[in-house]
């Protein structure tokens, strides 16, 4: 259906345009000759490349989403947006930014040792049958 040179034409274009923030969805959705959802994940699982450059572009794509928050906020000062629906948006940004980028927005957990270690030895119970 695709020859190699459009194939390679339409990812690139798809992989620009996750790499802005746009959702994967809304791109093939916009058709002018995308695949399906299936057909771009065939793309990519048969070509290590290809499955590099969409995890690569996912990744990017938090950028995008954290960027959002900030004109979320800047639409709440200004009186544009209703605070209540920016609190739900900036809620999904977060979320997402966090899962496509867990490295620098994910929740950070931190875990602290002193040092000791304690071991207790319990005998063991006998049942009485």
């Amino acid at each position: 259906m695709y020859s190699e040179i459009q194939k390679t034409e339409i990812f690139n274009e798809i992989i620009n345009r996750i790499t802005c923030g746009e959702s994967v969805r809304s791109i093939l959705k916009s058709k002018n000759n995308k695949p399906d959802f299936v057909t771009l994940l065939k793309w990519i699982d048969e070509d290590e490349i290809k499955f590099k450059q969409y995890a690569r572009a996912k990744e990017e794509s938090a950028h995008s989403d954290a960027d959002y928050i900030s004109n979320i906020a800047e639409m709440v000062l200004s009186g544009e947006l209703d605070p209540n629906a920016a609190r739900v948006a900036i809620d999904a940004y977060k979320w997402s930014s966090g899962k496509k980028n867990p490295k620098k927005y994910g929740d950070q957990i931190k875990v602290e040792h002193d040092g000791s270690l304690q071991i207790t030895v319990k005998p063991p119970q006998l049942n009485a049958d």
